[in-house]
């Protein structure tokens, strides 16, 4: 959640709802080409991959110095607080070189 374009000065925008079950955070932001396609990859392990291991794999490559952008941060929501995620990325209005992304993360009460 902590991606953003700096350049383009748009706002990082934080929700949370709490439920009788749940709570709900919400975090938009925005990130330009470069920054979507590792967000992409990164969502595809955790869609893709056991959560367990790859949380292992991601804290050795992060001893190695390998770490930038690891996941580790949704990796430890997944595992430690039984977190659901969801993204949504979709084109921000008027400009073309960034991408608007909105990252859920849903926690059981």
């Amino acid at each position: 959640m902590k991606f953003t374009h700096a350049p383009s000065e748009y706002p990082v925008t934080i929700g949370m709802h709490l439920d009788r079950n749940q709570l709900r955070f919400y975090v938009t932001n925005s990130v330009d080409a470069e920054a979507e396609q590792g967000l992409r990859a990164m969502i595809r392990k955790l869609l893709t991959e056991e959560t367990k291991e790859l949380f292992i794999k991601q804290l050795e490559s992060s001893g190695e110095g390998r770490g930038s952008g690891s996941g580790l941060g949704y990796l430890t929501m997944i595992n430690d607080y039984g977190a659901e995620l969801a993204w949504k990325l979709e084109p921000h209005e008027g400009d073309s070189r960034v991408t608007k992304v909105t990252t859920l993360v849903k926690l059981p009460i």
